[in-house]
């Protein structure tokens, strides 16, 4: 199913979104004052993965908490990893980081 729909939409397309999304939440967390942005933010090495900490929560309880609250991520890398998928929107990754800084 994961395939049918990767050839559906178009692996240019995918990556296009991907990158899209890291740009998008790379922006995001530069903009919130409490948090760190660990990953690179170089356009060339985008792969859609974003990590980042909280300047004033423990990765690990952060983690547990976004879990929680049905916020799919990791704790990995120093920080706490989103992965947005091609398929996800703005509003959703906004959201995450409303858990995140809340």
């Amino acid at each position: 199913a994961s395939t049918s729909l990767l050839l559906e939409v178009g692996m240019k397309d995918v990556e296009e979104r991907l990158v899209a999304n890291s740009q998008y939440l790379i922006e995001a967390i530069k903009s919130i004052d409490e948090l760190d942005l660990i990953t690179q933010d170089d356009e060339e090495r985008l792969a859609g993965i974003v990590t980042f900490n909280h300047r004033h929560k423990e990765s690990q309880e952060l983690y547990k908490s976004l879990m929680a609250n049905g916020v799919m991520c990791a704790c990995r890398g120093g920080g706490i990893r989103f992965s947005p998928h091609f398929y996800t929107s703005n509003e959703i990754m906004d959201r995450a980081l409303e858990y995140v800084i809340n």
